[in-house]
């Protein structure tokens, strides 16, 4: 009985464990969403795993510099000149020099480091309901995505709505 009972446990594990796991993977000569390697990744967010090396080569670490102390958030590369992130992480910086990018590590404080040259803000970001929460940074310098550490995210295609 207790064997049993250990056996349909190991299986119910495996299949929670097959179940949750994804393997992202594509083509290598696309233009943009490709890492060096396939990441495969647990379906979930809290509780996740650390990414391997080349795996997420469009994530950036930015680090917003402000009162003599500094906070971190995240964004995305869309090409060699523009990170999106999320507004309210840039909403109160009025120069644009206090912002540091680091791509292509998984080292927050390694990697490629580029400022800030310009803050775009969604035209309609509300502040309070954090609608809209967008805003794309544009580099002083521009990124080289040839590099096996840097690559670009794919954005949907533009499409009319109602």
């Amino acid at each position: 009985m207790m064997h049993a009972l250990v056996f349909h446990l190991c299986c119910l594990f495996l299949i929670c464990r097959i179940t949750y796991q994804t393997e992202y993977s594509c083509d290598s000569k696309a233009p943009c969403g490709c890492s060096q390697f396939p990441v495969v990744a647990n379906a979930r967010i809290v509780n996740g795993e650390n990414a391997g090396r080349n795996t997420l080569s469009w994530a950036v670490s930015i680090k917003i510099h402000k009162n003599g102390g500094s906070y971190r958030c995240g964004g995305t590369i869309i090409d060699e000149l523009y990170i999106m992130t999320a507004a309210h992480c840039v909403e109160s910086i009025r120069n644009p020099s206090d912002i540091s990018v680091y791509a292509g590590s998984l080292d927050v404080y390694d990697g490629v480091a580029r400022s800030a040259s310009e803050i775009h803000l969604h035209p309609y970001y509300d502040e309070v309901r954090h609608r809209n929460d967008i805003a794309l940074l544009k580099l002083d310098r521009a990124l080289d995505l040839s590099s096996n550490d840097l690559a670009k995210i794919c954005l949907p295609s533009a499409v009319a709505t109602s």
